[in-house]
């Protein structure tokens, strides 16, 4: 609370040496007289960059002083290329401009050059991360090299634009002139602080893989690395301080004890290391935006001192003041929830706090327990019986959130979990309906910001029911964890992936057909930038796999970045509704391919949500679906095929006539689970029907492995692949 530091909040407790001692690499150098300040050059795209493909003016910059005693001239001088292109030749665009520096003197040196046909960075999902570099030295005028300084770059825009709603704002983002609606999650570094290339890049990977296009780092912004991996992958970075702590000790703050006012000294460490920060993010095309604050906006002198640094240092994306509405109107919501919340929260005729409308910075129904193999590796024989046995406000556990946080027990979540399937009769069970709960709770948050995210009072594409605030953004609370935890990731500490995981790469599917949960109306998807085009097909079964009803609508065309109704199951089953539980399955087709397959289980009553009762974390409920039906599924014979071709792997299932219910599939070495990226898991198939898992292995896998298949009501079987 007394310093700068690097706080934890709730996340995760602190690091037993609180985080002490200096825990990256410090270099030294050495320069003859005229040095460039950290070693850092900053380049400032000139034009308006449209679709790319036209020649674009770039200004390379850099701070230099003269350290030695006698007043220096010599030459700004280097080349920008083409990073795709030989670098081991002096191929490029050169630049040189002539400097003179007395003794001491610090000043800016820059040179503007043109980039013929420029290629334009692209987020992942839009196109190529195509990267430039720039070479710069200071040359004395003796021919002596005084010092040198490289930086990666990339050609792109960013904008933001608030819309007012009274005195409300929500805030919208483009990339290089096209709607960029954030689907994110908030990133979490080691709890020690430890960087791991590799690792970091499994976690970009996993963004990408789940159809996410951004990280938020809050205050922990970390090694450099971290960002030119985030530039090649193509993957946005929203960036900016903490909360909870120094940072943001404001006399308005009323969250913090008034024990740590900023001092003059405290405003210029701030300023100071953001004017470090701001120097080394400033190239990067992956960076979308700088939040000033994260729970709370600065005071008008820090906000003052840090827009200045940015605009110092030619901050080129939008500058926000925090990821909250509190203070000041931002054009971002932090209303939670960040407990459990059941799927048709996010729907519903009225805009209420964490629901799908605006750009919620952190929100989700905290979800993240773990499989059983991970769960075995951090929690004692005691710890996993209380996981499953104990339900009450009383029962913390210590990978939960620290002790007396409202997330130190799951209370909230095994409420929800026991009224809504039962009480769990054993452990295996009841990490089957974790991954359940959390399989449906993020697919319902990415599909539900989905389906409104063009939203307007001025069409009809939200049924008629004058919901005039689009969803512009929304960041999954959180992404991963600092240490082995049972709630807030969607990728566990060891890297695994469960239900949450597969719930997101669901629910954000490029192209995609979901159903309102409130209401049962039909919505189609597009998150690319092109217009499409594809069929929509609808069944409903019952229990036994009977068809309820079955419908197609065809040549429906998808417009870039918009969601639109195509149609409801209401009209069919009719406005009482269905007898018992039941599956829904959606495909999206297009030229005979499946672009999308998506089935829920619909209860015939949805969860009441107790709206007034509701806290700065969750909503209650009253009254819980009933989905204990399931639980007495006849049991089905799942048959399994698979093929290994190299480093990949494909499963084919052929299920009997009553449906399987939410089946898992893995691969397995000698009792261990062998680390797959599947396209799809946890599905749940209809009677009769054929469903194609492919799945890819990293690696060139030599022995023949097993293929274990488990679900509600699929006995646990492996068979060799």
């Amino acid at each position: 609370m007394r310093d700068f530091a690097v706080g934890w909040a709730d996340w995760n407790p602190s690091p037993p040496d609180g985080g002490m001692g200096v825990w990256r690499g410090v270099d030294i150098k050495n320069v003859n007289g005229v040095g460039i300040y950290m070693g850092r050059v900053r380049v400032i795209i000139l034009d308006d960059i449209g679709e790319g493909n036209g020649d674009v003016r770039v200004k390379v910059r850099v701070e230099v002083r003269n350290w030695d005693d006698t007043l220096l001239t010599g030459w700004f001088m280097g080349r920008v290329f083409e990073q795709s292109s030989d670098t081991t030749d002096e191929k490029g665009i050169h630049f040189a401009t002539a400097f003179t520096l007395r003794s001491g003197e610090t000043t800016t040196l820059e040179a503007t050059v043109t980039i013929p046909n420029a290629k334009i960075w692209w987020p992942a999902a839009w196109g190529k991360q195509n990267m430039y570099s720039v070479h710069a030295n200071i040359t004395l005028h003796d021919g002596r090299l005084s010092d040198r300084a490289e930086c990666s770059f990339g050609i792109r825009s960013v904008t933001a634009t608030l819309t007012d709603h009274g005195e409300e704002k929500d805030i919208s983002f483009k990339v290089n002139g096209h709607p960029f609606h954030v689907r994110g999650a908030g990133y979490a570094p080691d709890i020690f602080l430890r960087f791991d290339i590799t690792r970091v890049r499994t976690l970009l990977q996993a963004v990408l893989d789940m159809g996410l296009n951004t990280i938020r780092l809050e205050g922990k912004l970390e090694h450099p690395q971290l960002y030119d991996l985030a530039d090649r992958m193509g993957v946005m970075v929203l960036a900016g301080w903490e909360c909870c702590d120094k940072w943001e000790a404001w006399e308005y703050n009323t969250d913090l004890p008034k024990t740590s006012p900023w001092t003059e000294y405290d405003y210029l460490t701030a300023t100071s290391m953001l004017l470090h920060e701001s120097i080394h993010l400033q190239p990067h095309p992956s960076i979308l935006a700088f939040l000033l604050g994260s729970d709370y906006p600065p005071n008008t002198k820090a906000n003052t001192l840090y827009t200045t640094v940015l605009n110092h240092t030619d901050w080129s994306t939008p500058i926000i003041p925090s990821a909250s509405a509190r203070i000041y109107p931002s054009g971002m919501k932090m209303l939670g929830p960040y407990d459990w919340i059941p799927p048709n929260y996010w729907y519903g005729e009225e805009e209420k706090l964490g629901s799908a409308y605006g750009f919620g910075s952190e929100l989700g129904a905290g979800v993240g327990t773990p499989e059983l193999s991970s769960l075995r590796r951090f929690l004692s024989e005691q710890e996993l019986d209380k996981l499953w046995r104990e339900n009450d406000a009383n029962a913390g556990m210590y990978h939960m959130s620290p002790e007396g946080s409202q997330f130190h027990t799951r209370e909230v979540y095994n409420s929800a979990l026991w009224g809504r399937y039962g009480v769990p009769r054993e452990l295996r069970g009841y990490v089957f309906l974790a991954q359940v709960m959390d399989f449906e709770a993020t697919r319902a948050q990415f599909e539900a910001y989905a389906v409104r995210q063009n939203i307007s009072s001025e069409d009809d594409s939200d049924g008629g029911r004058g919901r005039g605030r689009a969803a512009t953004g929304v960041v999954y609370w959180m992404l991963n964890s600092a240490w082995p935890s049972l709630h807030w990731q969607l990728i566990d500490y060891y890297l695994k992936r469960g239900g949450a995981y597969y719930g997101v790469k669901i629910g954000a599917r490029r192209e995609h057909v979901a159903v309102d949960n409130a209401n049962g109306d039909v919505y189609v998807i597009n998150h690319g930038i092109d217009t499409t085009k594809g069929m929509v097909v609808v069944d409903m079964v019952d229990l036994t796999g009977k068809n309820l009803f079955h419908k197609e609508v065809s040549k429906v065309e998808m417009g870039p970045t918009m969601s639109k109704k195509v149609t409801s199951v209401i009209p069919w089953v009719g406005d009482t509704g269905w007898d018992g539980v039941v599956f829904l399955r959606l495909l999206l087709q297009k030229n005979g391919e499946v672009l999308s397959r998506n089935v829920y289980t619909l209860p015939p009553k949805l969860d009441v949500l107790n709206w007034e009762e509701s806290t700065w974390y969750t909503t209650p409920v009253s009254s819980y679906a009933n989905f204990t039906s399931l639980m007495d599924l006849s049991s089905v014979e799942v048959v399994v095929s698979g093929k290994m071709d190299g480093g990949g792997v494909s499963v084919t299932e052929n299920m009997d006539t009553v449906p399987a219910w939410f089946v898992r599939i893995s691969l397995v070495d000698e009792g261990e689970e062998v680390d797959v990226w599947w396209e799809d898991n946890y599905v749940s198939v209809l009677g009769r029907e054929k469903v194609v898992v492919y799945g890819r292995v990293d690696g060139k896998m030599e022995r023949n492995l097993k293929v274990v298949v488990e679900g509600g009501n699929v006995r646990r079987e492996c068979h060799i692949s």
